[in-house]
């Protein structure tokens, strides 16, 4: 697996409730330096007890913190991308990044510092508050065709769960070693999009099919599987997999996306302004 994969699997985790329950506070950052960032692509450069993101937007710092590192730690199987949409937000919120450099003296974990910890942090100095919503949307229903589903199972050692330890280090891999089980995105290859997983499960799977409506799983189906799709692009300019996706699913696996009704998350912000000083 390249380096390219290795950084997103280690930037990713399945979304969660973000509301936190109990009289013990999260962390907090002992020290925190919040610029604004002017030039540059972003990237981050973190280890445990100190954080350093360069460049990011609000929307990533506000995913980070309430999304993909919610829960302080890594799904240690089935990583993902960020699925709620975000509403109520400025006009900076895609427009405007920050470096954030932070230290603490307490033992941190690095998905600590840019969950529970960077939302402590947002609340504090960006004065953020916002709420979590659930409502009905329009969406696609995964189904099985009449003839059935046509799926692969997982088979025990065909694949390498993700470890919290592999976040910072991930294992390297000898020819012929099975890879990790993980959900990484489509590839282009030609006019072609080759999308290839390991050790998912049919909910995950969902998430990650981005088309016009947000996809469920209302197959029955449990377990893990492994998938293998090939679709031509509707359009090879711009590369998006558009109708030939729903059609690929359809035929190489048996399963169908049906216009249907279903619930979405939203994160909805209330209130935030630009980050005061050091």
């Amino acid at each position: 697996m390249n380096k390219r994969w290795l950084r997103l699997i280690a930037t990713l985790a399945a979304p969660v409730a973000f509301a936190q329950s109990g009289p013990t506070a999260p962390p907090v950052f002992d020290v925190a330096s919040i610029r604004a960032c002017q030039n540059g692509g972003s990237s981050a450069k973190n280890s445990p007890g100190r954080l350093a993101v360069s460049c990011f937007s609000l929307r990533k710092l506000i995913q980070d913190a309430y999304e993909i590192f919610a829960t302080g730690q890594v799904d240690p199987r089935n990583p993902s991308f960020p699925t709620m949409p975000i509403e109520g937000a400025p006009a900076w919120l895609d427009s405007e990044s920050y470096t954030i450099e932070a230290v603490t003296n307490a033992p941190a974990s690095v998905p600590m510092m840019r969950g529970p910890m960077m939302r402590a942090l947002l609340e504090d100095r960006f004065h953020l508050s916002l709420h979590r919503e659930t409502r009905e949307v329009p969406v696609y229903a995964l189904t099985q065709s009449k003839a059935g589903a046509k799926l692969t199972p997982s088979q025990p050692g065909s694949c390498v769960p993700i470890t919290a330890g592999e976040f910072l280090t991930p294992r390297k891999f000898a020819p012929g070693d099975p890879p990790y089980c993980a959900a990484t995105p489509p590839h282009r290859q030609g006019d072609l999009f080759i999308w290839n997983v390991r050790g998912i499960d049919l909910d995950l799977f969902c998430s990650l099919i981005h088309i016009d409506r947000p996809v469920v799983n209302r197959t029955g189906l449990t377990g893990l599987f492994d998938i293998d799709l090939k679709w031509e692009s509707e359009n090879p300019a711009d590369g998006g997999p558009g109708g030939s996706l729903m059609e690929a699913i359809r035929a190489q696996l048996g399963l169908h996306l049906d216009p249907a009704t279903g619930p979405r998350e939203f994160l909805v912000i209330d209130h935030i302004e630009r980050p005061t000083g050091n």
